[in-house]
């Protein structure tokens, strides 16, 4: 039986093994310093100006964050996550040959040549809004 591992951000390879940062935690880290860059007025003006709006509402701040937040969302697969496999010295035998990076298996997912369509999105890319709430963060 395979053993399931959480998902991981970041690893480092130490004297004494492999040090993970999380997945969740990562998320975490990354929206929190966003929200706090947009809560400096300079930053939050600037980055209005480049929007070509007269300033950010408290909704966009936070709608920003969250998408900060969620930016790594494809580190959420197997084939990433075998990565991990790979470096504690498993074998592609062992994994299965399946390794993926986290940027592709997202595009592909909402890529409609590659999904069924449903009404007039990818029947993947609804499901992809749907299970990471994005329906209520986009207009």
């Amino acid at each position: 039986m395979k053993q399931i591992v959480a998902a991981w951000a970041k690893l480092k390879k130490t004297n004494s093994g492999i040090l993970m940062h999380s997945l969740v935690a990562h998320s975490a880290d990354v929206g929190a310093v966003m929200e706090r860059l947009l809560a400096d007025p300079v930053i939050a003006a600037r980055l209005a100006q480049l929007a070509g709006l007269k300033e950010l509402t408290p909704v966009m701040k936070a709608r920003l964050s969250l998408l900060a937040a969620i930016h790594d969302a494809g580190k959420a697969n197997v084939g990433f996550n075998n990565k991990r496999a790979l470096e504690e010295g498993a074998s592609f035998s062992d994994i299965g040959k399946l390794v993926a990076g986290h940027v592709g298996p997202v595009v592909n997912l909402m890529h409609p040549g590659n999904v069924y369509r449903d009404r007039d999105r990818p029947k993947s890319y609804s499901l992809f809004v749907d299970a990471m709430g994005l329906d209520r963060v986009f207009d």
